[in-house]
């Protein structure tokens, strides 16, 4: 008899787990991205003519489905209102891809699995080049670089 009601405990167990599984399938895809510092300082640009600029930045991700990551950058705009550096004078590039400073999104990471329920965080490196800048008003420049993790397939 004790063997019996000792496989009924672990069939209702199974199915309690099975039924876990189940609820978290069938809920929609949950994604985050938070990134570190959330300013980044490029420094000066020391050639007139062309000048390349780095920088580095954390993402932390958190998913639970497949998930990419696109950036979007939208260009260099001096910060005292004396224009914006034309968007063909900005390349940047992210861990190798580039992006071009016209703020539609290039995805630059993306993972087939969920990540683990802590999140994992994501290097970036950011490579920013600046052409003809003897063409723009002295000043500080700052522009947006926008990250959004979406769900993959």
């Amino acid at each position: 008899m004790k063997r019996i009601a000792a496989v009924f405990v672990v069939m209702v167990v199974c199915f309690s787990l099975a039924e876990n599984v189940d609820a978290v399938v069938h809920n929609e895809s949950f994604m985050s991205i938070s990134v570190s510092p959330d300013k980044v300082d490029l420094g000066a640009v020391k050639d007139p003519h062309v000048d390349q600029l780095l920088g580095k930045l954390k993402a932390h991700i958190v998913a639970n489905c497949p998930h990419f990551v696109e950036v979007s950058f939208d260009g260099f705009a001096n910060l005292d209102n004396k224009g914006s550096i034309l968007p063909e004078h900005v390349t940047v590039t992210i861990n190798g891809v580039m992006v071009k400073a016209d703020r539609y999104g290039v995805v630059v990471l993306s993972s087939p699995r969920p990540t683990p329920v802590g999140g994992v965080e994501v290097p970036l490196e950011l490579d920013f080049t600046v052409m003809n800048a003897i063409s723009y008003p002295a000043g500080k420049y700052g522009g947006v670089l926008s990250l959004t993790v979406m769900p993959g397939l």
